[in-house]
């Protein structure tokens, strides 16, 4: 049984500037997020096999946090949406600071360039979407959200 479990449902994602010290930044709520994809370290396979060696030897490589894919429902003038834009258009190597915060208040800060911001105008009889890339540099912290 799993009465342990959380719900995703209430989980923000929460965009701030390129300040070195997020600490003091200002963040905005991106609005209507849909899907958050996954959150995690993976670590490269480094093969260290010698020609002697009966079988194959192996390191770990360095933690990479890689990307995040959000998405949601497309908001004009949403503040958070706008920031989101205005990352993905910034030509600059300065990574945003950003927070996912779950609903039990266990949360997550990093930094990130935004290298995709795209809107799926869709068809007949649909929602306006936006879907969006976080290129993840450095690690991801996790703390407890206040």
């Amino acid at each position: 049984m799993s009465d342990n479990a959380e719900k995703s449902q209430g989980t923000t994602v929460w965009i701030g500037t390129t300040a070195s010290d997020e600490s003091g930044d200002t963040f905005v709520q991106i609005k209507d997020v849909k899907t958050i994809g996954e959150l995690g370290v993976e670590s490269a396979i480094l093969d260290a096999t010698a020609l002697e060696d009966a079988g194959k030897t192996k390191k770990k490589g360095m933690a990479d946090y890689g990307n995040l894919d959000i998405g949601g429902q497309s908001v004009p003038d949403d503040a958070g949406q706008d920031a989101l834009l205005d990352a993905a258009e910034d030509d600059g190597d300065d990574p945003y600071n950003f927070r996912v915060i779950r609903p039990s208040g266990k949360a997550y800060k990093f930094k990130a360039i935004v290298p995709k911001m795209r809107t799926n105008i869709g068809g007949v009889d649909g929602i306006i979407m936006f879907a969006a890339q976080l290129a993840i540099t450095g690690v991801v912290t996790p703390y407890t959200a206040s």
